[in-house]
């Protein structure tokens, strides 16, 4: 898992839905897909584009001794369930866990960017 995230911005599911309905489109009530006329009409007319599934959830953690950082919860999800932690598809994960997946994450990092000891050593 990386500590750093793509500064690239979509706009979220949440802020079409809300334009939609200010615009007399027929969108569902706060969960589904949107549908791709939506989609598009919104992309015509706000420079915030909209693209399906773009939008990361992030949660702002402080970590002990490395101080606040940003995590991809999709990420933390998906480094704690290669290191054999319990963790559902969906659903909250506890500030401990994003933090444990944090420091699992860049222990692996770190791993893969230390040098190799030769066998002559």
């Amino acid at each position: 898992m990386s500590n750093s995230l793509s500064v690239t911005k979509f706009a979220t599911a949440a802020q079409v839905r809300a334009w939609a309905l200010e615009n007399g489109l027929q969108v569902a009530d706060g969960r589904g897909r949107i549908p791709f006329e939506v989609a598009t009409a919104y992309n015509k007319s706000n420079s915030l584009k909209y693209r399906p599934g773009a939008a990361v959830a992030t949660k702002e953690v402080k970590i002990k001794g490395v101080g606040s950082r940003k995590v991809s919860v999709r990420q933390a999800r998906l480094v704690l369930a290669a290191n054999g932690v319990s963790v559902g598809a969906r659903g909250r994960l506890s500030d401990a866990q994003i933090e444990q997946a944090w420091k699992l994450g860049n222990k692996a990092k770190d791993a893969q960017e230390a040098p190799v000891a030769s066998e002559s050593e």
